[in-house]
């Protein structure tokens, strides 16, 4: 099928080997961190894991906004059939009034019910006038000479403008669970969705696990400036409640922020506590006020509803550590990987556009004031992610892509394809059924002819005798 096809498995090109060649990319950048060559390629190889992602994704999503499309021909094709069932109804009725068959127009009928059979499930009562009645799980799409319509029910503040299939003189729902239409809305409504949710998963399992980690790490310097990359809905608004606009929740903690002051050689550490409740704005004051505490040289601001920190002047540089409160994560401060599903998982601007800012380092404090470049602390721990239960269910990020997305697409197709050469085997066997019953038989008709033809020749031959004794009795006479 086409999702199969979107996934390219088990293919080089494939998610599979693309999600590989990220996690040995970090490896690349553990053996090496101080390399901007393996960390260009880090980069590189997130962009094609973000980016594949991302087209898989779109791709799912444009499917589904196509069968739209698909349902409103099938919709309006049933409409026309059944019109057209009801139009032979009447004349069936009409022909059949003295007693005569009307074989032709109920062929006609017959092949228009096969047709409609291919689209919808329905049922059919033949009445003594010689009419059909076809009903949908109860209600008659056609009674007699009268068609009832299937009407589209709109929803245009969705890019599914079809909400569903309804009758168009009741407003009822139509209840369609099989045929071509059954089918378009299983896979609209259902079977794409579902793979468009694990894709999700996946994609906002990896970008919190790794930006959970990458938040308390440290590039090959400080920062001067950083801007939030995700913004909140209201300054006043609770950082950890539904109505934030954040995707990922920070919750109770601390984590520290490491102020650094190149004149004097020396770093400061300022413990940042978040409590539930806690707004944006009052994260700026309390970021304020432990920099306050530790000495000074980092301003926290707001702007566009986006946390900013920068430094008071060209000696200070800062970075963080030991984030257990997820508020790092949660506003995209120091973080790898920017977005929080499939839709839009991408890099985050400040590492793609500065490699030296991929964490890779931690920084341990103590005597040490300096950033050590040769330390792979942070790119270990993230490379630990690959074999961790990092996903809500338990399972690993190989496991469930490999088994609850690709193995269970591949469960899902076969058992489709076996359906598919079932109910073929079943439709051949009816049809054979229906041409042996109202069919005609060639060996049959060739039979027939032949014994026509032979009293054909006896009635001629009978003639000529006849023929042949009036004229001798004419001469006789």
């Amino acid at each position: 099928g086409k999702i199969e096809l979107y996934f390219n498995e088990p293919s080089s090109a494939g998610l599979n080997s693309i999600m590989n060649e990220f996690w040995g990319a970090w490896h690349d950048v553990s053996n090496n961190p101080s390399d901007q060559t393996a960390r260009v390629a880090l980069l590189q190889q997130a962009d094609q894991f973000a980016g594949t992602v991302q087209d898989i994704d779109a791709k799912m999503n444009n499917l589904r906004l196509s069968l739209d499309n698909t349902l409103e021909q099938k919709v309006t094709y049933v409409n026309s059939l059944a019109t057209q069932i009801a139009a032979l109804n009447g004349q069936i009725i009409g022909y059949e009034a003295d007693g005569r068959v009307a074989n032709d127009l109920r062929d006609r009928r017959d092949a228009l019910q096969s047709e409609l059979a291919q689209l919808i499930n329905f049922s059919v009562n033949e009445q003594d006038n010689g009419s059909v009645a076809l009903f949908i799980d109860g209600e008659a799409l056609v009674w007699y000479t009268q068609a009832n319509a299937l009407a589209l029910e709109r929803d245009y503040s969705d890019e599914l403008t079809i909400r569903d299939i309804r009758w168009e003189f009741s407003g009822k729902p139509v209840n369609i669970s099989s045929g071509e239409i059954g089918g378009v809305l299983a896979a609209r409504d259902t079977i794409i969705p579902a793979y468009i949710q694990k894709l999700d998963d996946l994609a906002q399992g990896v970008i919190e696990a790794v930006n959970s980690v990458h938040t308390g790490g440290v590039g090959l310097s400080g920062f001067t400036a950083l801007s939030a990359d995700n913004a909140v809905s209201s300054d006043s608004e609770a950082l950890d409640g539904s109505n934030s606009g954040l995707a990922f929740a920070p919750q109770d903690g601390s984590f520290l922020l490491h102020i650094k002051n190149s004149a004097t050689n020396t770093v400061s550490d300022a413990t940042v506590a978040f409590s539930a409740g806690d707004t944006l704005e009052d994260l700026r004051d309390a970021i304020n006020t432990a920099v306050t505490a530790a000495g000074g040289g980092v301003t926290a601001s707001i702007s566009s509803h986006r946390l900013n920190l920068a430094h008071d002047s060209a000696n200070y540089t800062f970075f963080f550590s030991d984030d257990n409160s997820k508020v790092l994560n949660s506003l995209g401060l120091n973080t790898f990987f920017s977005g929080s599903d499939a839709s839009n998982i991408a890099v985050n601007a400040v590492v793609k556009n500065s490699p030296a800012m991929i964490a890779a380092a931690k920084y341990v404090g103590g005597t040490d004031t300096d950033i050590n470049p040769g330390d792979n602390s942070n790119a270990l721990e993230i490379i630990s992610l690959r074999s961790q239960a990092a996903l809500a269910d338990g399972a690993t990020f190989d496991t469930f892509y490999n088994t609850k997305l690709i193995g269970a697409l591949g469960v899902e197709a076969n058992q489709a394809t076996r359906m598919r050469e079932n109910q073929e085997i079943i439709v051949a066997q009816l049809q054979t059924r229906i041409d042996e019953s109202s069919g005609v038989s060639l060996d049959e008709e060739m039979s027939n002819l032949l014994q026509f033809q032979q009293a054909y020749i006896a009635a001629a031959k009978y003639m000529v005798v006849v023929g042949q004794a009036l004229d001798e009795l004419l001469r006789i006479i």
